[in-house]
This record gives C-alpha cells, structure tokens and sequence, in this order.
C-alpha cells in the first residue's frame, strides 16, 4: 500500500514539474528572453550513508540490510541509472569504515553509473576516515570523481554540472571523532569560490557529511564552523544536502533548506530526487524497489528490521530505568519515545511538535536521555521542526 501511494505522489510530482516547466518557458518567451541563457534545468538522485561493506561477517543487528550491503548497492544503482539523472550525489559514510576492500568493490558498482553518463558526486564522512588515510582517499575515490576546483588542506572541491555548481565539502577528514569541522584555511578556500560562482551567476548547491542548520551545541551532528551559514547566506546558497542523522529530515532557515538525506539501507529504503528548471525546485523522494532482491534477502531483512524495532524498545526501556523513571510513569514516557521514532522515520515529526512537547510525559522523556545521544538529537528537531521529509518546492 505504501508503494502504491508514492508511486501515485510520483506521477502527481512529475505532472507539477512540467507545469512548472511549461509556466517557465511561457514566461521567457513574453520577456523576449531565450531558454538557452537560463540555467540549464538538473535532475539529480542523492542518498546518504550507504555504510558499505562487502564483509561477509558484519553484523546486522542495528541495521539488518547490513550484511546485504553489495545487494542493496547494486539495486540502486540499476535504479539510478533507469532514471538517468545528471549527476547521482552521497553525502558521505559511503563505507562502513573506510576498509581498502570496501572502497574498491563500491567504486567498481559507482563505475557503471558513470560509464552509463551519469557523473558520480561524493562528500567524505566520519567513517570513512576510519581506516583511510587523506591521501588513500584521492587515491581510490578520485579517478571516479573528477573534482575540479580543490581545496589544498581538505578532500573538498567544486563539480559543475549543467550551470549548477556543487561545493563538496570534507568536514571529516580534518576534525577528531564523529564531529564536523573546517579549517580556516578551507573556510577561505570556500568563500573565494563562493564569491567567483555567483559573480558568473551560477546556481550553487553546499553538499557536506554534517549538518549545516540543526541546532546542536555537543557537535554530534553539526558543522562547528560558527560562521558558516551566514557564509552561505550572503553568497546566496539557498540549498544544501547533508545525511549523518540517518533519517530523512528537511530543515528550513530564513531562505536557506537543508535536505538531511537518510540512510538507504535503513527502512523505507528511501533515494532522494532533485529537479530545477530555471529557478523552480522541486524535490520528493522515491522507494528503493527492494523487490529486485532475491527472496531470502528481503525475508531476512524484513525479518531483522522487525527485531530492530523490538530491541530499540528494550534499549530506551532500559534507558528509562537507568535514570529514575518510577514505574507509574514508565509507560507512558515509553509510548511518548516510540511515537516519536514512528514519526521521525516516516518523515513527519514536524506535524506533532506540539503533541511531543505538550505530552505529559515530555520532560520524564527529555530528562532521562539528556546525557545520551538520543537527548540533543531530539532536542536539536523539536527546537527546529523539519517541514514534511519527502518533498520540497520552492524558488531559488
């Protein structure tokens, strides 16, 4: 039934989108203005934290899909390339830790949606640094990437494609832990091609591993560079792709949307969809036909996602216990708990900020995970509700 449904919103989408396109070139023939001298439109698919590996061991009990890794990759790749896009973007985590093995089997499935036309766009994350060097990385990755402006002091760089130019930033390989960071020297770095892409008056879109607008004090989640949204702001970026959190969310500041991209390998499987024409953007998100699996493998991660939900349950029951929760209020934080992922993974948690912040067991929930990492992460979408997770139209 969900399949049907978004099926249904795609075809509703994709009827928007010509209208939208019709309505823009109707307008440049009544200003005497030609089609060739706007931005050439884009259509581009973006996931985030593909965690690959092909490690016959790993574990998938936080992520049952885990073990079908190479699977999974290889399904979307089949389906990127049936939608022939201009550009397939990550952001970052692309392998689960940065293995020499993992990075060779994952170029070689990238490798055939760019011998198929389709450039190949990646920002680093926290784990791919794990067990890879700066210099392993331009190594392995950059003959499939082809960056073309480079910063000297990061694995960030610029990629044109169409008249859109793409900031990939590495916010990882240069900070210590999970955190995001840039040094000063790729902060200048990146105001100076900033300043040179809109002078030409380029559409500029800002890809990164961490978060650009969630609000978040502890750097779990966050770009640390205090400056840098008002960087962005004042060089008219307008639009920015990250992932890190694992879940589908679209944040909005003043003109400025941030499209946290989930994790593909996580239910529902999600792949995100960009399209602009001149100055119209619409985004929506497509399933994963997981479908194209074999049976045993779409059995054994149905089966797994299933016992995930069970084991999150016992964890923050845990949780709750471990800091004081009384047993006459036990039930009802943990109802208040589940309800929130519910509404976080399917991408809706915007529509009950009121619900969650009004319930009466709000304050039992946000003071026995303060100290967790689930406690900020939280807090950070509460205090910025997203808009709705799979769709985004708006004016550049």
């Amino acid at each position: 039934m969900n399949r049907i449904k978004h099926e249904i919103l795609r075809s509703l989408r994709e009827r928007v989108f010509v209208v939208l396109k019709i309505a823009a070139i109707l307008s440049l023939g009544l200003c005497g203005c030609t089609e060739s001298s706007q931005e050439e439109p884009l259509k581009a698919v973006i996931t985030s934290d593909l965690h690959f590996t092909i490690q016959p061991e790993i574990n998938g009990d936080i992520v049952p899909a885990m073990p079908y890794a190479r699977e999974m990759t290889e399904v979307m790749s089949a389906q990127v390339m049936e939608m022939n896009p201009d550009v397939f973007i990550m952001t970052g985590d692309n392998t689960n830790s940065g293995r020499r093995e993992d990075i060779i089997a994952l170029v070689d499935i990238l490798q055939k949606i760019k011998n198929a036309g389709i450039p190949v766009i990646l920002t680093t994350g926290n784990h791919d640094k794990d067990q890879c060097t700066k210099e392993e990385y331009e190594e392995l990755y950059f003959s499939l990437l082809e960056p073309e402006e480079r910063d000297t002091e990061t694995l960030s760089y610029s990629k044109t494609i169409n008249d859109t130019v793409f900031l990939v930033m590495d916010d990882s390989f240069c900070t210590e832990g999970t955190g995001g960071q840039f040094p000063a020297s790729t902060m200048t770095w990146l105001k100076e091609v900033l300043k040179e892409h809109k002078d030409l008056g380029h559409r500029i879109i800002f890809l990164s591993h961490h978060s650009v607008l969630t609000e978040d004090n502890r750097g779990y989640y966050q770009i640390q560079n205090q400056d840098l949204y008002k960087l962005l702001k004042k060089y008219g970026v307008k639009l920015c792709f990250t992932g890190h959190q694992h879940a589908q969310v679209i944040l909005h500041k003043q003109k400025m949307y941030e499209i946290i991209s989930g994790m593909t390998l996580t239910s529902p499987h999600r792949l995100g969809i960009l399209e602009c024409h001149g100055r119209e953007v619409v985004y929506h998100t497509e399933l994963l036909d997981i479908t194209r699996l074999d049976a045993q493998a779409r059995t054994a991660i149905e089966e797994g996602e299933r016992q995930r939900s069970e084991e999150m349950r016992d964890i923050f029951l845990q949780i709750l216990v471990r800091e004081g929760v009384g047993s006459e209020r036990i039930d009802g934080t943990m109802n208040l708990v589940m309800r929130y992922l519910a509404w976080q993974g399917e991408g809706v948690i915007g529509d009950h900020v009121q619900e969650i912040t009004q319930d009466a067991y709000y304050q039992d929930m946000m003071t026995a995970l303060k100290d967790t990492n689930y406690g900020p992460w939280i807090s950070s979408i509460l205090n910025a509700p997203p808009l709705p997770a799979d769709h985004l139209e708006f004016t550049y």
